[in-house]
């Protein structure tokens, strides 16, 4: 397994929201900055990945947020490895935890390498490859689990968004923290106010560009096994960009 990396981080007052806690697209935002920093401090980073024409790209989470969450001015310490890998994927494993060691939450996603002309997946450069310093996994472990929406959508709650120049990252697409705003925000503003996420399973399936608009639809909160779940699905021109499922508990 990869060497792990950790950076800390100091909390700042426009990643949380009115509870004083980061919102998870902040949450989202602070992991990838810890791979960010890891690549750069092998070389790798996004200059090194823009030699070869491609960037990295994700296309789905999976993780699980403890009750107590870091607050507004906290320092914590940000943490990433790789966890397997093979010419096409590279599973990442990310952390957050304060500064005594106790994990505020844990999650992992799936990369690929993006030819940012060809909008296309190209193989990882060996270059790349080779500063994970381990063997390449012939058969990566199980996929993430990839979230399912109910086949009966009646009653959803939807609205559109234009995609603005500022929601545009290097890799010249949506950044991935937004889809995250843009689910929750179709929820009711009480449910927001009283409940956090414990639970997350996300997945991207086609990238979403500037001045395109996107639908965020929705379901209502329903109880299951003891948390509130709720569904989401991001389109763009009728065809599906992203979909989640988030796992919901009542704030202390």
């Amino acid at each position: 397994m990869a060497t792990e990396f950790e950076m800390h981080h100091h909390v700042k007052y426009y990643e949380c929201d009115t509870s004083g806690h980061p919102t998870l697209a902040m949450i989202v935002a602070m992991l990838i900055l810890a791979s960010e920093a890891d690549n750069k401090e092998n070389g790798v980073g996004l200059k090194r990945a823009g030699q070869y024409g491609g960037g990295w790209v994700i296309i789905n989470y999976e993780g699980t947020l403890a009750e107590k969450q870091p607050v507004k001015g906290e320092e914590v310490i940000l943490g990433t490895r790789v966890r397997a890998y093979n010419r096409f994927f590279v599973i990442r494993d990310f952390w957050v935890k304060d500064l005594a060691g106790n994990y505020y939450a844990k999650v992992s996603g799936t990369f690929v390498f993006m030819n940012l002309a060809k909008r296309k997946i190209m193989t990882i450069p060996q270059e790349m490859i080779d500063t994970f310093q381990m063997d390449e996994t012939k058969r990566l472990p199980r996929r993430l689990e990839k979230p399912s929406l109910p086949e009966d959508q009646a009653g959803w709650a939807k609205r559109d968004y234009r995609v603005r120049y500022f929601d545009i990252d290097g890799n010249q697409h949506v950044n991935n923290a937004h889809y995250f705003e843009w689910m929750m925000d179709v929820l009711d503003g009480d449910f927001l106010r009283t409940h956090q996420v414990v639970k997350m399973q996300t997945e991207f399936a086609h990238e979403v560009r500037y001045g395109q608009t996107v639908m965020s639809t929705g379901s209502t909160p329903v109880e299951k096994e003891g948390l509130m779940v709720t569904h989401h699905q991001i389109t763009c021109q009728g065809q599906e960009s992203a979909r989640a499922t988030f796992y919901w508990q009542p704030r202390n």
